[in-house]
């Protein structure tokens, strides 16, 4: 988040792993920023 400009979040986001964090590093090529909607719809299915 720090790298990003928001070091303490984004209001209305989440950092979401684009891989999943067990198939995928926990390194910020593989974070981005996603909304709260999206990210429990997300979560729903994976």
């Amino acid at each position: 988040m720090r790298l990003t400009g928001f070091p303490n979040g984004w209001p209305g986001y989440v950092v979401d792993h684009i891989i999943p964090k067990k198939g995928g590093c926990d390194c910020t090529a593989n974070m981005q920023w996603q909304t709260i909607e999206a990210a429990k719809a997300k979560d729903k299915w994976v």
